[in-house]
């Protein structure tokens, strides 16, 4: 079956309509014509595989990884960059007019701000452990699948998480330590996170099941990766869990502080293993910068951050504000922002735990104004009664930082019925050579005439 690509989706497959149906095709990209054989087939829409390849994109390229037909972490490496770019805009336009009904003759969606080397740019990885002829290996998930690939090296990724990556694989084989088996729910080592920050610092997390045999020999291991490749702590992570959740609640440190210190614009932040915060560096200062340019503040506002984290944006926005007051529901992030503010010598920056849905409205119903808002959610957007609490406050901006943009069309199309109008959309290429892409959305209060 011959097919014409038109689109790329969410997921970074090409898409395709024929006898009224929609065909997902993975690799794909658009303006390509395409043989295809299905694999998953609905009533609306199926899923198939390239056969043939018989017009292709005048952009398709070579992908760079050797890995890249196996391993799911990229999606768009064999299409050109700045066609990347291209696509991801269109990509944020059609979603806004199709799900969000916006009209783009009124809202600017700005052309996608890009990396001039797009790679090397991840400061975190998450590496799952398999067995491969009796030696422990580390690699990612399959592209569309559970099995696990084994990796020497990621492109993703800064030479020196690599190399430590390599010599942790070295050291496991030596310690007698078994990867966990998903299906059977028996073995020891699930995964081995590796973050680190521009100031050089490297935090390797260990997450195992709860064994105390175990902690001898993780603490053998974490004295031999101590130095290595700048690594400053070790922490153990213990997961009980049969999901595929990657972290658990308890966490113990094996060696140095338990933490590593990241610096944003002039900021410094405390770094855990559990805390959220991007992982490209160099991108988060220019979504942050950004934001600060939509909130424009002058000095004398009160802002909001709402899913504030370890308060990254609420204190880069304390230090032109008069008051900012941040709410997320993880506690540990919400004890790291405090840290955080102390660590600045911010002041004028108050943090809550609480789900933002929840404090919001209570913060309006107790009379509480503020000038600007910003909202930093998870892919599942805000919640209604958090937007309505957030429009009953008046403030004159709204800042929205945006990792999905399904639910962000959702939300600004909420917003203008609530009084607020979407001025600009500035998508940031945080992931290059993946389907993702995050927005910074401007939005003005509607005076009346």
């Amino acid at each position: 079956m011959k097919l014409i690509i038109t689109d790329i989706n969410h997921q970074g497959e090409g898409v395709g309509r024929l006898a009224g149906k929609v065909y997902f095709v993975p690799g794909a990209l658009p303006g390509e014509e395409v043989e295809i054989e299905v694999t998953e087939e609905k009533k609306s829409w199926a899923r198939a595989r390239i056969i043939n390849l018989h017009v292709p994109s005048a952009e398709r390229c070579q992908p760079h990884c050797p890995y890249f037909e196996q391993c799911g972490g990229c999606q768009l490496q064999q299409l050109a960059y700045s066609a990347q770019l291209a696509v991801k805009r269109e990509l944020v336009q059609n979603t806004l007019k199709r799900i969000g009904k916006l009209d783009l003759g009124k809202v600017e969606v700005r052309s996608v701000l890009g990396m001039v080397e797009p790679w090397q740019y991840r400061n975190k990885v998450v590496w799952h452990v398999t067995k491969v002829n009796r030696r422990l290996r580390l690699g990612f998930f399959q592209r569309g699948g559970q099995q696990i690939i084994p990796i020497d090296y990621c492109l993703l990724l800064p030479l020196r998480l690599n190399q430590l990556k390599n010599k942790i694989e070295h050291l496991l084989n030596e310690i007698n330590i078994l990867p966990y088996d998903w299906r059977n729910h028996t073995g020891q080592l699930r995964h081995i996170i590796l973050r680190q920050t521009v100031t050089g610092q490297v935090m390797v997390g260990l997450v195992t099941v709860l064994e105390v045999s175990l902690k001898r020999r993780l603490m053998e291991l974490a004295s031999k990766l101590l130095g290595e490749e700048g690594v400053t702590t070790v922490v153990w992570n213990i997961n009980q869990q049969k999901t595929r959740e990657i972290l658990g609640r308890e966490n113990q440190t094996l060696a140095g502080p338990g933490f590593i210190e990241e610096e944003i614009l002039g900021l410094k932040f405390q770094v855990s293993l559990a805390a959220f915060l991007q992982v490209n560096p160099r991108q988060t200062e220019v979504l942050y910068q950004h934001a600060a340019g939509a909130a424009a503040l002058s000095g004398g506002e009160k802002v909001i951050d709402a899913y504030c984290g370890v308060g990254s944006i609420a204190l880069l926005m304390a230090r032109q504000a008069a008051e900012v007051r941040g709410v997320e529901v993880v506690a540990e992030a919400i004890a790291a922002a405090r840290v955080n503010a102390t660590i600045n010598r911010i002041t004028n920056a108050s943090f809550r735990v609480g789900l933002a849905e929840k404090i919001l409205p209570e913060w309006e119903r107790e009379g509480y104004r503020a000038q600007v808002i910003v909202v930093d959610p998870p892919r599942a957007g805000v919640e209604l009664p958090a937007l309505q609490a957030m429009a009953g406050m008046k403030p004159e901006r709204i800042v929205y930082v945006a990792c999905d943009v399904a639910t962000l069309a959702r939300d600004l199309a909420r917003l203008q019925e609530l009084g607020y109008e979407p001025k600009w959309v500035q998508p940031v290429d945080m992931f290059p050579h993946t389907a993702h892409i995050e927005c910074v959305v401007s939005l003005k209060r509607k005076h009346s005439p």
